[in-house]
């Protein structure tokens, strides 16, 4: 039988991930408002970009030639960075919030003494389990009402 897989939906295995980005593109679509998108207009023009680079600072990326970079970013040369041009360039930059409370990336344990292990599947010749206690005992007399 053919799997058949639709996009519509998110499946249990992709969830968390969904979760990590969608914080992630969060955090930048904050970082990118407070660059100078003060308009509304969802874009950041040359000045502000100049004007955000302490703040750029701030979350890990360090920017020598301000005009460069921006020109880098802009991708379709419209002359004002639009958020998914940022989001791409954050990304592909390791942009971090300076107050992110995620704690560092968790190593699996490679101590085999330390990995809980499943209990052994006990096999088809195996002797039979003991009886318990309760099975082999005598029942009990009811009390004289």
């Amino acid at each position: 039988m053919e799997r058949v897989f639709f996009i519509d939906y998110v499946e249990k295995r992709e969830f968390r991930l969904l979760l990590k980005y969608t914080r992630e593109y969060f955090e930048l679509y904050q970082l990118f408002s407070q660059m100078g998108e003060k308009a509304g207009d969802k874009r950041v023009n040359l000045e502000e970009f100049k004007t955000a680079v302490p703040l750029l600072k701030e979350w890990g990326v360090d920017i020598e030639d301000p005009e460069e970079t921006f020109k880098a970013i802009d991708k379709d040369k419209g002359g004002q960075i639009l958020f998914d041009e940022f989001a791409n360039w954050a990304m592909k930059e390791n942009l971090d919030s300076p107050d992110d409370d995620e704690p560092e990336a968790e190593t699996a344990p490679t101590d085999s003494a330390t990995v809980p292990t499943a209990p052994a599947e006990p096999s088809a010749e195996a002797e039979p389990a003991e009886p318990l206690a309760a099975e082999n005992a005598e029942p009990a007399e009811a009390p004289a009402a």
